[in-house]
């Protein structure tokens, strides 16, 4: 099992309003399973094209190589003075652990969209668009931006909020999930005691649902990073 950043899981008073919020908006419910969504963007396995793109597979849904190696690209900079062959060595671990996060966050996108009340699209829908603002308010004040400079810095850097959507919404899904199950057991904890059930507790979840997961690791990637 791959280490989790529990750093990112504390919650003060806007992350539970937000927990909350994204409770009440999205619906979630232990009710009978959905489908896990794609999406247009993502690829499809049975693609040749998209196979030799495909790091691992999680019930079937592609993870693919551009996406690991964007997570692990803040580890692997660190890397960039080492000399060989260290550097290789390790920019295959950090790689690795990168895949191991990535399949974390995506057994978590999974198990919330399969718990999402069914024929509920709508409140699925209205989720995104609370998330796409607080994206779009944050890069705003973050830089002090109007709405048309918002726009043209994001076209200079090659992207949009809509490019940004598909990688980030799955995340940010797997993330609230993750803190709506934890919230319960942090009601009343201090600091600490918050930290140690965090982690017990994210590890537990992790472990539960790898232990009911189909993941397959693509030969392509294992002869790479091995």
């Amino acid at each position: 099992m791959s280490e989790i950043n529990v750093g990112t899981l504390t919650m003060g008073t806007r992350g539970r309003m937000l927990v909350a919020t994204s409770l009440m908006v999205a619906g979630v419910l232990l009710c009978q399973p959905t489908r896990a969504e794609t999406g247009e963007q993502h690829c499809q396995a049975a693609s040749p094209a998209c196979q030799a793109r495909v790091a691992a597979t999680v019930n079937g849904r592609p993870i693919l190589e551009e996406d690991v190696i964007q997570t692990a690209r803040p580890q692997v900079q660190k890397l960039e003075r080492l000399p060989e062959p260290e550097r290789s060595e390790r920019t295959k671990t950090a790689r690795n652990n990168a895949l191991e996060q990535v399949i974390d966050l995506e057994l978590l996108y999974q198990d919330a969209m399969s718990h999402l009340s069914r024929g509920n699209p709508k409140a699925l829908k209205k989720l995104k668009e609370v998330w796409k603002q607080e994206i779009i308010s944050g890069l705003k004040d973050k830089h002090g931006f109007s709405d048309e400079e918002l726009k043209d810095w994001l076209r200079q850097q090659g992207t949009s909020v809509e490019g940004m959507e598909p990688r980030q919404w799955r995340k940010r899904l797997a993330d609230e999930y993750l803190r709506s199950r934890l919230f319960p057991l942090l009601r009343d904890k201090d600091q600490a005691q918050s930290a140690e059930i965090t982690e017990r507790e994210t590890r537990r979840i992790i472990r539960d649902l790898r232990s009911r997961a189909v993941i397959e690791i693509a030969s392509t990637w294992s002869t790479q990073n091995t």
